[in-house]
């Protein structure tokens, strides 16, 4: 490879290619000899057209600082920690599965059952609750004019269009009292006089509507 430094043309081997005393460039299997890679004990040196690439072997984790551009530094044996729960701590719920990972163990709920854990983003599986279908074995309370929908956590109801929600708590839980209005959305005592015309306070996009129950 023809290079120009400090204003002169040189020729240098390309990387991963030694010079030899008399100009000619030799390739060198950084492999060859622990000495010339800088892969882990436990791990495998693969030689390339250029340089090296490192990988750990089976039944290691690459614990490398930089595991992208230089694989296989650093390389830890992987525990299993499923096998040994009380040893490293592994809080399950009795109702799933561990599952050993590189980094660690993982909690999976067992089919049938949901996951509520707290911070299931970041450690699923510390509780796991029976998947029940209320809206399908007929424990909701729902009201006769409101559809029932299951949620991972229990089951939500909803006032069919056309019906009024006028539960005691409709912000906890809605849809236990749907009622049919008694009248139509008009008021006052003129017969169509069209419902709330001025300061029903509503926004630009809203409806207002009276009703009486």
């Amino acid at each position: 490879v023809c290079v120009f430094v400090n204003g002169q043309y040189r020729c240098e081997c390309p990387v991963g290619v030694s010079r030899l005393p008399d100009g000619r460039c030799l390739v060198v299997n950084e492999c060859a000899r622990p000495s010339l890679n800088a892969c882990h004990k436990d791990a495998q040196c693969i030689d390339l057209s250029e340089g090296y690439t490192c990988r750990c072997n089976q039944g290691f984790a690459d614990t490398s600082p930089d595991k992208v551009n230089k694989p296989g530094r650093q390389c830890q044996k992987t525990a299993n920690e499923c096998g040994a729960k009380s040893t490293y701590g592994v809080d399950c719920d009795e109702n799933a599965a561990c599952v050993d990972t590189p980094e660690g163990f993982q909690c999976v709920c067992q089919p049938g059952f949901v996951d509520v854990s707290t911070s299931i983003s970041k450690l699923p599986g510390r509780k796991c609750v029976e998947a029940i279908n209320e809206c399908a074995n007929g424990q909701a309370d729902c009201s006769p004019n409101a559809d029932c929908f299951d949620r991972a956590d229990g089951y939500e109801c909803k006032c069919r269009p056309g019906f009024v929600d006028a539960s005691p708590t409709v912000t906890k839980y809605p849809g236990r009292v749907c009622n049919k209005p008694k009248s139509p959305e008009y008021y006052g005592q003129q017969s169509r006089q069209p419902q709330c015309s001025e300061g029903s306070g509503c926004g630009a996009n809203e409806e207002c509507r009276y009703f009486f129950f």
